[in-house]
């Protein structure tokens, strides 16, 4: 065999070697309960609680084994219970750390309480670990989760003035546990820069809830992802926030303002690309939303200022149903330009501007080009005066 075959095996054996150790596989024990398969979901928002089921693991004398090449280096949800419509799904779960490696660990479950595990052998996963009993002391949550569960039995009981008791005795406790809480994240993030714990930190209690509008503050984070370690940047983590800021730019301000197409009130198709050559108000919003509702008051003070001044204002709704949308905009006296979405096109018109929740209210120039994000109040009037002046 020539030289250059024998590199070339060697070539493909080295691949072969390097993809069987990357690939994702988790396996342990069941030391305590009895449970007959285990349900992991990837947690996609885990302050709000979202989470999509992957897969179900059997568990066959108390052994089980797991292994999907697919998945990365993140935090994971895991529950004996596979429905995540089930408050029991996320009550008797619990989180972890896992790589794209050789994950072990050992579990223990009590009907009624949350699952117990423990990570074996994988240092960023003892660390979470460590960081989740922290936080849970930190937060008080020994005192909270017994004052929600008097709070459920007196709902169960239809009891209101012994649920009104609880809740205005609660009240300092969970102010004060908000505050030492995130006072003590803000510790623990300036503290894990540049690591993959901190990484996860960032995005799950600073970076998912913050929202961008300048190319200054996206580009501010990009510069800051590089000081983060090869164990981090090879995180799920990291992927997600670069792909969220180059979302994030598509739609910062400077830029070339994405389409919005929908129904006018008579079902005729109707753009934002219609209203070129105006400056426009573009106000994200729906009948239901009562935050939305109270900033019209200041889009009909600047609609009322400035509508012969080459300027308009354009209402896009996410409702679902004409009559609930057209009502509240008789009720409001907002008589100005509207369109519904399609029920399909809502989602992407969303994600195309990168809106986390409504209202979102933005500014765009005659050519189309965004001027601010984030209107409130009279910030909205005073933006629009100060770019038509």
């Amino acid at each position: 065999m020539n030289k250059t075959l024998i590199l070339f095996f060697a070539a493909i054996a080295l691949v072969a070697c390097t993809q069987k150790t990357s690939e994702f596989t988790l396996e342990g024990d069941v030391e305590k309960g009895d449970i007959s398969r285990l349900y992991l979901f990837e947690v996609i928002n885990e302050q709000y609680g979202y989470m999509q089921l992957i897969d179900s693991i059997p568990v066959t004398d108390n052994k089980f084994s797991y292994a999907n090449d697919s998945l990365q280096t993140q935090v994971y949800f895991l529950s004996p219970y596979g429905d995540n419509r089930l408050s029991q799904t996320f009550d008797e779960g619990a989180y972890l750390f896992l790589s794209k490696t050789k994950n072990s660990i050992s579990v223990s479950h009590e009907s009624g309480r949350p699952l117990l595990i423990s990570v074996n052998n994988s240092p960023v996963g003892e660390r979470f670990e460590a960081f989740t009993g922290e936080l849970y002391e930190v937060g008080n949550r020994k005192t909270i989760d017994s004052l929600d569960r008097l709070f459920f039995a007196a709902r169960d009981r239809n009891d209101t003035a012994e649920m009104r008791r609880i809740k205005d005795y609660s009240i300092p406790y969970y102010d004060n546990a908000a505050q030492q809480t995130d006072e003590w994240l803000e510790k623990q993030i300036e503290n894990s820069q540049g690591t993959l714990l901190g990484l996860y930190l960032y995005y799950t209690y600073r970076f998912q809830n913050t929202t961008l509008t300048t190319l200054d503050e996206i580009n501010t984070v990009r510069r800051a992802l590089q000081n983060y370690d090869n164990e981090a940047k090879q995180s799920a983590y990291f992927s997600k926030i670069e792909n969220r800021l180059t979302q994030l730019e598509q739609s910062a301000v400077g830029h070339q303002a994405p389409e919005i197409e929908g129904l006018d009130s008579n079902d005729n198709k109707f753009t934002l690309n219609d209203l070129k050559g105006k400056y426009v108000i573009v106000d994200f919003w729906s009948s239901g939303c009562s935050w939305c509702r109270l900033e019209t008051p200041y889009l009909a003070k600047a609609y009322n200022q400035f509508k012969d001044k080459n300027f308009t204002v354009l209402g896009v709704s996410s409702d679902f149903e004409k009559n609930d949308w057209l009502k509240a905009i008789e009720e409001d006296g907002a008589h100005w330009e509207h369109l519904m979405l399609r029920k399909e096109d809502i989602s992407k018109t969303m994600k195309r501007y990168s809106i986390i929740g409504i209202p979102e209210i933005l500014l765009v120039d005659p050519q189309g080009i965004i001027l601010a994000k984030g209107l409130r109040g009279e910030a909205i009037y005073n933006t629009v005066a100060e770019h038509l002046k």
